[in-house]
């Protein structure tokens, strides 16, 4: 919590507890019962006007099964891996008809856009996106949470109309991708990763944990390299996301990139990559021949 603002402190533990609040599907008066306040406190802490004593936050994350450690991030977690579903409400919050079908992307994955929206255009500009679409903000506190590609879709047409899906805005987008802030408790799985190749299998082994939208396999490896299979799942095709040109070729440079940027996680020296097969060029999948440098 190192230089947090006491504002940006308020600011998180609202939006954590009004996440959490509704992720375990409780009403104010419930939650508010429960951690023994009235339920104008419970209110004006929501709204981030007052804050909830350390023994309150604690009391507070075992009623919802949140950790402590969302205080940090400023993001709730439940790790575990993505699982194809048509639901039309998690929780108290309802997800847009538009986004309920095959909600293959966890939230996780769509982190670093999101990220990259509200620094380059401000807070304002993604709730403006998401109150035209009648999407609950809150919904975004869980990185756990799932929608389908569509959003992912919806986010490039929102950077493409400011004039930004170019190499710029790539770099700016990749720029979090090593950042344990963005793997949250995934991270565990990385720490310890003192090599490219094994760093890379790592998170490969784990794509699930970010999305199901694509089958990552590992189809060759040595010590200093790794080939890498990419095909897209069978609900991917109810998706329109190879036709346009634009969207093919950005989306490609973003997983190579993303992968390239990964892969100097922890100070490691990172890999090249060369394509074989590219699925967004008319290809059945992608095929990355990666090396060390």
């Amino acid at each position: 919590m190192n230089n947090v603002s006491n504002d940006e402190i308020m600011k998180r533990v609202a939006r954590i507890v009004r996440a959490g609040r509704k992720q375990a599907s409780l009403t104010q008066v419930e939650l508010s019962d429960q951690l023994q306040l009235e339920q104008s406190a419970l209110s004006r802490i929501e709204s981030g006007k007052q804050v909830l004593s350390a023994p309150q936050f604690y009391h507070f994350c075992n009623i919802v099964g949140v950790s402590p450690d969302s205080l940090i991030t400023g993001y709730i977690e439940y790790p575990k891996a993505a699982k194809l579903n048509n639901e039309v409400k998690v929780g108290d919050f309802k997800v847009p008809k538009k986004y309920q079908k095959y909600k293959g992307s966890k939230v996780r994955a769509m982190l670093p856009f999101i990220q990259f929206i509200q620094s380059k255009y401000g807070e304002a500009a993604f709730e403006t996106l998401l109150d035209d679409l009648k999407f609950d903000p809150d919904y975004f506190i869980n990185l756990d949470n799932q929608v389908n590609f569509s959003f992912f879709l919806d986010l490039l047409v929102m950077v493409m109309m400011k004039g930004d899906l170019n190499a710029k805005a790539l770099s700016a987008i990749l720029e979090p991708v090593n950042s344990s802030l963005l793997h949250g408790r995934l991270n565990a799985n990385y720490e310890d990763r003192n090599d490219s190749i094994e760093l890379l299998e790592t998170i490969i082994t784990r794509a699930g944990y970010y999305e199901c939208n694509f089958n990552y396999s590992v189809i060759g490896k040595t010590k200093n390299s790794l080939d890498l299979s990419i095909t897209a799942n069978n609900h991917m095709s109810e998706f329109d996301y190879r036709s346009n040109k634009a969207f093919g070729e950005f989306i490609c440079k973003y997983k190579k990139g993303y992968f390239k940027r990964f892969s100097t996680y922890g100070g490691n020296k990172g890999v090249a990559i060369e394509e074989v097969d590219c699925l967004f060029k008319g290809d059945s999948k992608c095929v990355y021949e990666i090396k060390t440098l």
